[in-house]
């Protein structure tokens, strides 16, 4: 529609671009691998790509030691092996991506879900451990700190990173604290909130944290425990006003970076885009578009930071394209353009047409195809801007 003539939907820094079909026909051919040389992934046909915005988004990175973990949805629709149905998220069909994120958004690295078989490449820590080992594989340095929910954490997980000096620290599910002398969940939903206990493993330093807020909650962690311990406000429904209850340190890191995957998906829901195709891995495609854009929007606040007025994600992405267009834009001349006169059905609409308010039939400053009989005219409707004779006049606005 960018290169439709009406004025709603005409777009001329796309239009003066490339022509339509240049830009069909690149949506056809536009591959990133070579199809003789497929490897055994479900994903086969965006994996070069994939893998070599992985190494730049990892280059680029600004080493922040506070990562989280969790899962993004592509939305699509169609028909593909590795489509995933998610009932509770926002995107609820689609391609399911693992993304480590720091805490603003910036994607460090990022992985296709395949299924559950393919997925496990440490058999210790199970799928969602392995995913995590995967992410931080390729980090350079120590001393990290990573934050997951309960479909990821383990005992052993957590172990198996403080091995490689990193910490751990996240929700986790009752039946995987590995027999902790902790009180029941439904003992301890009965408590007063604010209510905690810990125990610490003294071998692997894994301390599990069970709370009462509004839910009962269990934290496992290698980085904190409860202490020191911090007042957060809640209402309460007995006293009718909002009142401070305790909260571990443990909690409170975790909600302080453990949002990173969601502020990515919220950038990337804004700017998302959404061109409909037939191939399915076009979709996959436009979310390395996305992300990559994210990921560079949060370099250019980390760089100016210093600024009063920096751009929002909107502008930053119109001065990219802008840019682009301005400097790769090579539509080849054609010679004198053609003339291209609309339908009459697209110049007025039928509800302006036979409306019988103010039309009025004057001269017109050129000659002009007649809208009723085809024929040369040098008068036109002056409401309807459409040429016409005055003997085709009446019949022209006449619905009969």
């Amino acid at each position: 529609m960018y290169w439709d003539e009406r004025p709603d939907t005409n777009n001329k820094a796309i239009s003066e671009a490339m022509s339509r079909n240049r830009f069909i026909q690149i949506m056809k051919y536009l591959h990133v691998c070579d199809n003789n040389n497929l490897s055994n992934s479900r994903f086969a046909k965006v994996m070069p790509l994939w893998n070599l915005l992985n190494d730049k988004w990892l280059k680029c990175f600004p080493n922040e030691v506070n990562l989280c973990v969790d899962e993004s949805m592509i939305p699509y629709y169609g028909r593909h092996g590795g489509k995933q149905h998610m009932h509770n998220k926002p995107i609820r069909f689609g391609f399911k991506a693992w993304c480590l994120c720091t805490r603003l958004g910036y994607v460090v690295q990022s992985k296709l879900y395949e299924g559950s078989k393919t997925g496990i490449t440490n058999t210790n820590v199970g799928l969602g451990g392995s995913v995590v080992l995967d992410l931080i594989e390729n980090l350079k340095g120590s001393s990290y700190s990573i934050y997951f929910d309960n479909f990821f954490t383990s005992v052993p997980l957590l172990e198996t990173l403080k091995q490689k000096d990193i910490h751990g620290t996240g929700t986790i599910r009752a039946n995987r604290t590995e027999k902790a002398p902790l009180t029941e969940v439904r003992s301890m939903a009965k408590r007063e909130r604010g209510t905690c206990e810990s125990v610490t493993d003294s071998a692997s330093g894994v301390t599990l944290v069970r709370y009462m807020d509004n839910n009962v909650v269990t934290m496992a962690s290698t980085k904190a425990g409860i202490n020191p311990m911090s007042k957060v406000k809640r209402y309460s429904q007995a006293l009718k006003k909002y009142v401070y209850v305790n909260q571990p340190a443990s909690v409170v890191m975790y909600n302080t970076y453990m949002g990173g995957v969601d502020r990515m998906d919220e950038n990337v829901a804004k700017m998302r885009v959404n061109i409909r195709g037939k191939k399915w891995y076009w979709q996959l495609l436009s979310f390395l578009l996305n992300v990559s854009v994210n990921n560079a929007w949060q370099l250019y606040r980390w760089v100016e930071k210093s600024k009063p007025q920096q751009l929002d994600l909107l502008n930053f992405t119109r001065t990219i394209s802008l840019a682009y267009l301005q400097k790769y834009s090579e539509r080849l001349a054609i010679g004198r353009p053609p003339r291209q006169v609309l339908a009459v059905h697209k110049r007025v609409t039928l509800e302006v047409r036979f409306d019988g308010q103010n039309h009025v039939i004057v001269s017109n400053n050129k000659q002009s195809r007649c809208g009723q009989c085809k024929k040369n005219a040098r008068m036109k409707c002056r409401k309807c801007n459409i040429a016409l004779h005055t003997h085709c006049f009446e019949v022209f606005h006449n619905k009969a």
